[in-house]
């Protein structure tokens, strides 16, 4: 699973950037696209960056800071990405939405 050697390779598009392409491009190199949210995107703009990097049938992430877990994850299971990066401090309120997408299969 995008793995070299001991390490899992991420590659994250800029914050704050709807255009999942550099995502993309890391999933297709082996490695892990990730979407990085941590400016909120809109939902309609997440749930389709979502479905672009899904779309590609390879590991995928979604780097997350906002308040909530976004609703896409409920709403789109074909656009659920595998891995999903928080900052443990600023969302340990997070922690059952956390261990619910874990118990999914999904990574954290």
């Amino acid at each position: 699973m995008a793995a070299n050697g001991d390490f899992t390779l991420f590659i994250l598009n800029p914050a704050g950037l709807s255009d999942p392409a550099l995502a993309m491009a890391g999933c297709r190199a082996g490695g892990v696209g990730v979407l990085n949210a941590e400016i909120a995107l809109k939902p309609p703009g997440l749930a389709a960056a979502l479905a672009r990097l899904a779309a590609i049938r390879a590991p995928f992430g979604l780097k997350w800071s906002g308040s909530e877990m976004p609703a896409v994850l409920d709403a789109r299971r074909d656009a659920k990405p595998d891995w999903l990066i928080l900052d443990a401090e600023r969302n340990i309120h997070l922690l059952s939405a956390t261990q619910a997408f874990r118990a999914g299969g999904g990574r954290v």
